[in-house]
């Protein structure tokens, strides 16, 4: 009986130890992704940091300034000139078409500005 007892109370120690050796594994895990939390916290806190000293955009223009003025009456139709695919997405993703036909079209339109020695900002207005 007694050889049974120091058998049972082996088995309970290795066990102990066991679950020990887990919980000090898991400890050093918890501390480890605490650590990269509390890195990422800091660089998002940064970066609004960084955004909310930011100048806001100028909601308009000097007054001494002169602007020229494109709206592209029908993006959706010319996309679809342009691209049977694009026709097609169209119709389900008009919003991101128009939006792909607009900034084609500042590319095209800064392009040939260049092209033609104009130094000019082009920039799309509204909601992206």
């Amino acid at each position: 009986m007694m050889c049974d007892v120091n058998v049972v109370a082996t088995i309970l120690a290795i066990c102990a130890l066991l679950v020990g050796a887990a919980a000090v594994a898991a400890c050093v895990l918890a501390r480890r992704e605490l650590a990269r939390l509390r890195a990422s916290l800091e660089s998002a806190e940064r970066e609004q940091s960084a955004i909310a000293v930011a100048p806001p955009p100028p909601s308009a223009p000097p007054a001494h300034d002169q602007l020229i003025t494109v709206e592209l009456l029908e993006p959706l139709a010319l996309a679809s000139a342009h691209s049977k695919a694009a026709g097609l997405v169209g119709s389900l993703r008009p919003a991101m078409v128009t939006r792909l036909v607009y900034d084609e079209a500042a590319k095209q339109i800064a392009a040939q500005l260049e092209e033609q020695g104009v130094a000019a900002e082009v920039r799309i207005h509204g909601p992206r």
